[in-house]
């Protein structure tokens, strides 16, 4: 049914549909290498390769796909400067994060040698 090389859609049927590429076909699953990022929450850039079972998975005529991807355009009141990609920001979001979890270490520290 599926063969190397194929370009696909996969994901759940009412959530996240992703365009990929078939890299090996299994009997019951295929490894999907995607060709666009995927998530919200937690983003992963194209090139992931996911294993995926075939009833997730359906080939793609690719004139819709682009037709599904090509950019709106939507016009914006006043230009963007500075605007950062989505990795610099999930950069600083860890960096936070990180420094968060370093004070809190630091403050459950200073409670139990106080007690």
């Amino acid at each position: 049914m599926f063969k190397v090389g194929d370009k696909v859609v996969f994901g759940r049927r009412f959530g996240e549909q992703t365009l990929g590429e078939i890299v090996a076909v299994n009997q019951k699953t295929v490894k999907v290498r995607q060709l666009e990022s995927r998530g919200t929450r937690r983003l992963r850039e194209a090139g992931v390769v996911w294993k995926v079972s075939i009833g997730l998975v359906r080939l793609v005529d690719l004139s819709e796909e682009l037709a599904r991807l090509a950019p709106v355009d939507v016009p914006r009141t006043a230009p963007v400067k500075n605007e950062k990609p989505v990795s610099d920001d999930l950069a600083a979001r860890r960096k936070a994060a990180g420094r968060k979890a370093a004070e809190t270490r630091r403050r459950n520290a200073a409670r139990k040698l106080a007690s």
